[in-house]
C-alpha cells in the first residue's frame, strides 16, 4: 500500500487475540526513517477488565519514552490515531486491570508511512 510520496508498512504492534496479563510488545526498528505512524487500536471482548495501552519511542531500545496513551477501554470499540515518531523504535504495551474476569480481547495495529527516496537524477 502506498501514500502520494512514500510507502506504507503494516505491522502488529500487539497481536490481536486473547490477553490475561499485562504486556510488553516487541519493539519496531523504524531505520529512523518513519515519518509518520497511523495506529489503531481494537477492542473485542472484555471481561470485567480494562486494558490501557501506550505506544512508546526509544533511541536504544532499552529507554523508553511515551509517544502516545490511549484513555482506558472497557468496551468494544475501535480507537485510530496518527503520531509522528522522533526515536528509532516503537512498541505498544498493555496494561489490564479488572475486578473480577481478568482478560480483554484486543489488538493494536500500526501503519508506518515511509518517505519514498530517490536518486537526484531521477524524475
Amino acid at each position: 500500500m502506498r501514500d502520494s510520496d512514500g510507502e506504507m508498512t503494516v505491522v502488529w504492534l500487539l497481536p490481536a487475540k486473547r490477553y490475561t496479563v499485562d504486556t510488553n510488545g516487541t519493539a519496531i526498528n523504524l531505520y529512523g526513517e518513519a515519518r509518520k505512524v497511523g495506529v489503531a487500536l481494537s477492542v473485542g471482548t472484555v471481561g470485567t477488565s480494562t486494558v490501557t495501552v501506550t505506544i512508546q519511542e526509544s533511541t536504544d531500545n532499552s529507554t523508553w519514552t511515551t509517544l502516545h496513551a490511549f484513555d482506558a477501554k472497557a468496551s468494544t470499540g475501535a480507537v485510530y490515531v496518527d503520531l509522528t515518531p522522533t526515536k528509532k523504535y516503537v512498541r505498544a504495551i498493555a496494561v489490564l486491570a479488572a475486578t473480577n474476569t481478568y482478560y480483554v480481547d484486543f489488538g493494536v495495529c500500526a501503519g508506518f508511512y515511509y518517505q519514498r527516496y530517490y536518486p537526484s537524477h531521477v524524475a
